[in-house]
């Protein structure tokens, strides 16, 4: 698009950025806000709303809006990724839509909107948004319930684009069968569909017919830009059959009753919640691509339900299937040697006699000493949006989180009473089959998976009376969340450590997150990120009162990654202006080049002894994990440049070792440096009496891990070796004196092992 055309689309909307002030916003603090009053000029303002939008062809409508959203988006990918340029902005296709399919009657769709309409009405959306977001604020409801309106109202485009076509590619191929006998369309039919919605709205196609759009404005010419609808035609875009696409369509008018009051239009439930598309003089027109994805699961079930009431068995069986499946996919993706135990039974006391009963678990995941008991759950939150209707909603969040968390909490109890459980599978109804039995677990984690995207409810969850009290801590998580996390966290150490000090963090009363992937963000950025809110309360002399510390969104940097991988997924070129500032590096921890390296060494064995090392030095604070990147590059210089001396130098270094500094949860840890061509990495004998003479005390486990360096000093090797105090209690006493002799005079041969740097 030539600079000179930008210029004018620019100049077109200038003066729609608001810089007024909202009547009885601004003027007093929201505590103490007139309630009725507020009520009262949203009500006017949809009112004005719906004159403009009920006398103008929905046409031109559809397509002013859209022009005016893709000149906001240029210069800002990820927000033309994402689709977030304000709440009024991102929703303003929806609200139209809403207003369009609820309208009593559509005969006066027919005049040409002019500018000066075409600003009044996107301005006065953006206030009306604006309006509500106070109101939601205000009004006397429930904190869970005015927060998930607010992310309702505001919030769409809950799926990274990048994930379209591998998560609607794994929620539909199972009804294939079954779309191809009632629709002629395979699910490849139905996800290339998709896509393509997704590219034509997401990406800038519509840029390239602008300039003809600017020129039927300038000449009011209303048949010239309703040609130009055709961009959201879903037909042409998708060649899906007019009966397919009809299923999840409105016509204009079609809902007259929808709403008995105007306010009902900002805090009620969107009538095209389920039916995506507007119909509109025999054809079919996507305006909103995040209402399209966010729903579109749950309404292509709807319709198969619908479209034979017969399949309603072989429905439910599909979506079992996919519930018992998908999630433990991912979580595999995430710690891919792990011993991973579905559908599984144990007994249990139930009931007031607790008598022991057999019970059911969706699945456990064991990954060394670590345990995530795992209960997903395949029902839809409820469609009604929180304000309509607040029991129906809170009791969808019941059944979706506190019921599953329940469950988890039993197994975990009936481990904790004897340190082990025995688990079977059901062969019959009276018969079960003994797989294995848990036990020496230290860190059991529940797990709580939805197929409903519960972004940014889940950070709030489990902070409420939803969750119950308990020494287990809980991850609520949405199938779309776990994709983010396979992709970002592709180590299994980063993955366990994450999930510690995600536990951490869900039992913190002072963290408050806006959503899951913030938490994601915080790890991130500060590791333990639990004891980085400790130390800034401390920082307010005991908080002052606090009831919590609220952190503003800490996922830019994957949001911004997550676009550059979409962006680089169409074939877009390193070179293009689009992707030139955008973070094209997966976010990670900032830790210095031989610490990373240390780590990235340890996951690639694929050991579960040396992922438990990797798991372990994550722990450390930056201090630490510096000492060892400092100790790593310092001593393997020296070890390269003693090599020429012909001197014999073996440093090596110890952590956590000092009482009074010891973290309870890892043991000590020592690293050594050594030329790749030691014995040591190949004579167990050898090597297990050089370790015992140097690790720190005799009478507590150590874990060793022996770098290797080639001549250069670039890291060839790598072993660990866990030195169990038992080794020392088998030893007869004349040998166990001897090596504490010979412990001793190494120990004099050196400088004092208490500086780590040694």
């Amino acid at each position: 698009m030539s600079k000179q055309i930008f210029s004018r689309l620019k100049k077109r909307f200038r003066n729609l950025k608001w810089r007024g002030r909202l009547p009885g916003v601004s003027e007093k603090p929201l505590a103490f806000m007139d309630i009725e009053k507020l009520e009262s000029e949203i009500s006017n303002k949809i009112i004005s709303i719906k004159k403009i939008i009920n006398e103008t062809d929905p046409l031109l409508n559809i397509i002013l809006i859209e022009l005016y959203r893709t000149i906001k988006h240029l210069g800002n990918p990820e927000v033309s990724i994402n689709g977030n340029v304000s709440p009024g902005l991102n929703k303003i296709q929806d609200f139209i839509q809403s207003i369009l399919v609820t309208s009593s009657n559509d005969k006066n769709h027919e005049r040409f909107i002019n500018d000066k309409k075409s600003r009044k009405l996107i301005k006065d959306i953006e206030e009306l948004y604006i309006l509500n977001a106070v109101y939601i604020n205000v009004v006397e409801k429930d904190e869970l319930i005015k927060y998930s309106q607010g992310m309702t109202t505001n919030v769409s485009g809950k799926l990274y684009p990048y994930f379209e076509e591998e998560h609607f590619t794994s929620l539909i191929t199972p009804y294939s069968k079954i779309c191809k006998d009632e629709f002629g369309l395979t699910s490849e039919d139905i996800v290339s569909g998709l896509q393509k919605i997704s590219m034509q709205l997401r990406t800038s196609g519509l840029m390239q017919i602008i300039p003809n759009i600017e020129t039927a404005i300038k000449f009011a010419d209303k048949e010239k830009i309703i040609d130009f609808a055709e961009f959201f035609n879903v037909q042409v875009i998708t060649n899906w059959p007019a009966e397919f696409i009809n299923h999840f369509s409105l016509s204009i008018g079609e809902l007259p009753d929808y709403y008995q009051y105007d306010i009902e239009v900002m805090n009620k439930e969107l009538p095209q919640k389920y039916k995506p598309f507007l119909k509109y003089n025999n054809k079919f027109y996507c305006t909103s691509i995040d209402n399209l994805l966010d729903n579109f699961y749950r309404t292509f079930v709807k319709v198969l339900r619908k479209a034979n009431p017969n399949l309603s068995l072989e429905i439910n069986e599909i979506q079992k299937s996919l519930s018992e499946e998908l999630p433990f996919e991912l979580l595999e993706k995430l710690l891919p040697k792990a011993k991973v135990y579905k559908n599984i039974y144990y007994k249990a006391p139930v009931g007031a006699n607790g008598r022991n009963e057999w019970c059911e678990c969706d699945g456990v995941i064991i990954y060394d000493d670590v345990m995530i008991i795992v209960e997903v759950k395949a029902g839809a939150i409820s469609p009604a949006s929180p304000f309509s209707d607040e029991e129906s909603f809170k009791s969808s969040l019941k059944e979706l989180t506190e019921n599953p968390y329940n469950q988890t909490i039993r197994f975990y109890e009936e481990y904790k009473r004897n340190n082990k459980i025995e688990i079977y599978h059901k062969e019959s109804k009276k018969k079960y089959q003994f797989i294995a039995e848990l036990k020496e677990a230290n860190f059991v984690q529940a797990c709580c998976v939805t197929l409903d995207d519960l972004n940014e409810l889940a950070a709030q969850i489990e902070k409420t009376d939803l969750i119950q009290n308990s020494s287990l801590p809980v991850w609520c998580i949405s199938v779309g969340d776990l994709r983010v996390y396979a992709e970002i966290l592709d180590s299994p150490s980063h993955f366990l450590n994450f999930l510690y000090q995600r536990s951490k963090a869900s039992c913190n009363e002072y963290i408050k997150l806006d959503d899951e992937l913030d938490h994601l963000g915080m790890y991130l950025a500060y590791n333990d990120y639990s004891n980085y809110v400790e130390e800034l309360l401390e920082e307010f002399d005991g908080n002052n009162g606090l009831a919590s510390i609220h952190f503003a969104s800490h996922r830019d940097e994957i949001n911004e990654y997550m676009a550059y991988k979409h962006m680089k997924k169409l074939g877009l070129d390193e070179n293009d202006f689009i992707l030139y500032d955008m973070k094209k590096e997966k976010p990670k921890q900032s830790m210095e080049s031989e610490f990373e390296k240390l780590i990235r060494l340890l996951d690639e064995s694929n050991n579960v002894l040396d992922i438990k090392l990797a798991r372990y030095l994550l722990l450390l604070d930056s201090y630490t994990r510096g000492h060892i990147a400092d100790f790593l590059r310092t001593r393997t210089r020296r070890l390269v440049e003693s090599r020429y001396r012909k001197m014999f130098y073996n440093p090596y270094a110890a952590y956590n070792y000092e009482r009074e500094h010891k973290i309870d949860e890892i043991p000590v840890i020592m690293i050594f440096i050594m030329e790749a061509s030691s014995k040591l990495f190949k004579d167990i004998i050898l090597r297990r009496r050089f370790l015992m003479e140097r690790v720190t005390n005799h009478e507590e486990d150590t874990l060793c891990i022996l770098v290797g360096i080639e001549r250069k000093g670039d890291i060839k090797k790598l072993l660990t070796n866990l030195v169990d105090v038992n080794l020392f209690k088998k030893l007869d006493v004349s040998s166990f004196e001897l090596l504490m002799q010979t412990r001793e005079n190494i120990r004099k041969s050196r400088y004092s092992i208490k500086n780590p740097s040694i």
